[in-house]
C-alpha cells in the first residue's frame, strides 16, 4: 500500500490497495487521513513518531494496529522517506504500508509453542 504526503505532513495520495484495505474513497481518505483508523492504544505513539521524523526529515518505520474495512484490526508495518524535488526542495514524504498480521501471528504461535515445549521439557528433567 502506497501513500504520499505534502509539506504540511497531511497525506495527498493513497493508492488503490490502501483504499481497498480501508474501504474508503480517495476523497474520504484524504479528509480522514491515515490516523483515524489507527488503534486508540497505538495512535498517540504513532502520530508522535511520525511528526518527529517529519520535522527532522528522517526515514521512519512504525508498527501498529489499523482497522481494516471489515472492522478487524491488522498489524501494519509503515515506512516513510522524505522526498525532494530536482531543485532540492522538500516535498513531503512517500512510503509504504504492509499488512504483516499473518507473520506476527505465526511468530506468536511459534513463541507459544517454544515456551510450551520448554515447560514440558522441564517436567521431564525433574
Amino acid at each position: 500500500m502506497l501513500w504520499m504526503s505534502g509539506t504540511d505532513a497531511r497525506c495527498v495520495f493513497f493508492n488503490e490497495p490502501w483504499l481497498d484495505f480501508t474501504g474508503l474513497s480517495l476523497s474520504e481518505q484524504l479528509e480522514q487521513d491515515w490516523v483515524a483508523g489507527v488503534h486508540p492504544e497505538d495512535r498517540e505513539r504513532c502520530v508522535n513518531q511520525y511528526f518527529v521524523a517529519f520535522k527532522s526529515r528522517e526515514n521512519f518505520t512504525l508498527e501498529y494496529w489499523l482497522m481494516r474495512k471489515d472492522g478487524a484490526y491488522r498489524w501494519l508495518l509503515h515506512n516513510g522517506v522524505p522526498r525532494y524535488g530536482a531543485d532540492g526542495a522538500f516535498l513531503g514524504y512517500i512510503g509504504t504500508r504492509v499488512d504483516f498480521t499473518d507473520r506476527k501471528d505465526a511468530e506468536e504461535q511459534l513463541r507459544a509453542g517454544t515456551v510450551a515445549e520448554m515447560a514440558a521439557g522441564s517436567h521431564i528433567m525433574e
